[in-house]
């Protein structure tokens, strides 16, 4: 605990605004280090610590839980669970498709959330992709931009034999309910904090945003969960998240209307960083990935 302690001096020092706990955690030093990061001014955020549940890390002092399936193992026994394992993407794939959403526990988990502002960083695209994949096909998170990426990254994103093996139609039914989880978090309230787990982020996060709108979320209100929203959230909507004058630029450039169709943000042109501006296709090429018009 003390080397816990000793790390969030080290990130507060060097000017970060959060840490990240993560499952292998002794869930019993979850509260001293929530309380002292809040000390230094540091929001506490991650995995829940296995045999711990997300209702009891929000009351030890959580300000984020990431990964969607943390959510839903609370509902599915978390605390008895050893979440550092398999277990806890085979017991959501398993068993959440039949977590009544609308239930009255379900209800006070949400607000749970909202009396003590917590948000969600749900990386939809991961389960949406990990219920769902097939061995031999690409995995669903990178379909539409398969035939950009290097030969190599291509194959490395063909699907193998996963936990869904045998179980595809519970584990398909899991990827349900985890959509329609986003979109009642969402109409409750609860923040929404898109975020990535993958080795090719810039795709995933636009993948992310879509599965936002096929879930039922409008899309300009998915643009706006993926810019100005985290910004307020954490603090920084004085330097991010929006067009003003004043404001730090971090902008992309679409051919494309996403307010119509989100899969438009994949055609970016320019990115303009601060003062400068980069050609997008430049950019890809060097990589080895294709723009979207070749």
């Amino acid at each position: 605990l003390e080397e816990a302690l000793g790390f969030v001096d080290y990130y507060a020092q060097r000017g970060h605004i959060g840490i990240k706990l993560y499952s292998s955690l002794e869930p019993d030093w979850v509260k001293p280090i929530a309380d002292y990061a809040k000390e230094r001014n540091l929001s506490v955020m991650g995995h829940v610590p296995a045999y711990m549940n997300a209702e009891q890390a929000i009351r030890a002092g959580y300000n984020e839980i990431t990964h969607l399936n943390m959510i839903l193992l609370n509902f599915l026994g978390a605390e008895n669970l050893d979440t550092r394992t398999p277990v806890r993407f085979i017991v959501p794939g398993e068993q959440a498709g039949e977590l009544d959403l609308r239930s009255s526990e379900f209800q006070a988990f949400m607000q749970l959330m909202k009396d003590n502002n917590v948000a969600h960083d749900p990386t939809l695209s991961i389960f949406a992709a990990m219920f769902r994949n097939r061995p031999g096909e690409i995995a669903p998170t990178f379909s539409e931009v398969a035939n950009r990426l290097p030969a190599q990254t291509r194959r490395n994103l063909i699907s193998s034999n996963s936990f869904n093996e045998g179980k595809e139609a519970s584990f398909s039914a899991a990827a349900d309910r985890s959509m329609e989880l986003i979109r009642i978090l969402h109409e409750n309230g609860i923040p929404i904090l898109p975020g990535t787990d993958t080795a090719l982020p810039g795709f995933a996060v636009i993948r992310e945003l879509m599965y936002y709108n096929e879930a039922g979320i409008p899309a300009n209100e998915v643009l706006q969960l993926g810019t100005i929203g985290p910004a307020r959230y954490l603090g920084l909507e004085r330097r991010l998240g929006s067009i003003e004058v004043g404001k730090e630029a971090q902008m992309v450039l679409v051919n494309g209307d996403p307010t119509k169709s989100l899969a438009d943000l994949y055609r970016v042109d320019w990115v303009i960083k601060g003062r400068n501006l980069y050609d997008a296709q430049k950019v890809l090429a060097y990589q080895g990935f294709a723009h979207y018009d070749e």
